[in-house]
């Protein structure tokens, strides 16, 4: 996965041909696919934001990329993530990034657009109603994170866990659209792994985002020029006469 970087440096490489992309470490554990990445980026997210809020919950809330499949995970959120657009950034675009060892190396970056999909699931519809109350606060009035603070000892970064947490993720780069969320209705489900009939009560809501993926290519052929050493050869008049 690939973000921009930060402004770019006043004094650049002058032998930069292209630089301007810092490439993101694989997301540990995994191949470092978009899907997984995604969605694992919006689970730690959402978890930092769910267990530092104040829910009058008597359990942790498991926030997973797999539907609970055992009582002892309830209330959970369950995330899903559709790509709905995939696009490459610019005709052939490829931009350069240098390695640790010295050597030039091409990236490769595509936007993606998607849909996030927060699934809350309860065993009373109390609980869900709580948690659902909580995503729909942390989307509705989600603040991104204060560059400025005048006094940061005052600084309650209200509303900011989420955004914040997108932000610093280093293994993918997105944004979500938190101006609108589009509900899925709650429901009541039976468990299908419980044989006394246990009900989960359910509400979903998603919302769109943005963001960019890539690869680099490693020991693509480019190297990069250090010297020119010139060896100077006799010339012999008679040569060829």
């Amino acid at each position: 996965m690939s973000r921009y970087s930060n402004p770019p440096d006043p004094f650049p490489d002058p032998n930069a041909p292209f630089a301007g992309s810092i490439v993101n470490p694989a997301l540990p554990g995994s191949i470092g696919g978009l899907l997984e990445s995604v969605k694992t980026a919006v689970m730690i997210s959402l978890k930092e934001a769910v267990t530092g809020s104040s829910l009058d919950l008597d359990t942790d809330i498991s926030v997973d990329m797999e539907y609970p499949q055992e009582v002892a995970a309830f209330p959970a959120i369950w995330v899903q993530f559709s790509i709905t657009k995939l696009q490459r950034a610019g005709l052939s675009h490829e931009v350069m990034t240098k390695s640790a060892e010295g050597n030039w190396e091409p990236v490769q970056e595509w936007i993606f657009e998607g849909r996030i999909t927060i699934t809350i699931a309860a065993l009373t519809s109390l609980e869900r109603d709580r948690i659902s109350d909580r995503i729909i606060s942390l989307l509705a009035f989600a603040r991104p994170p204060m560059l400025v603070l005048t006094d940061p000892t005052k600084d309650t970064k209200q509303y900011r866990s989420l955004l914040t947490s997108l932000a610093e993720n280093p293994y993918v780069s997105l944004t979500l659209n938190t101006d609108s969320m589009i509900p899925g209705g709650q429901t009541v489900t039976q468990a299908p792994y419980d044989p006394e009939n246990l009900l989960v009560y359910e509400d979903n809501y998603s919302m769109d985002m943005v963001g960019n993926f890539g690869i680099k290519f490693r020991n693509d052929g480019l190297y990069e020029l250090t010297q020119i050493g010139v060896k100077p050869t006799p010339f012999d008049p008679y040569e060829g006469v």
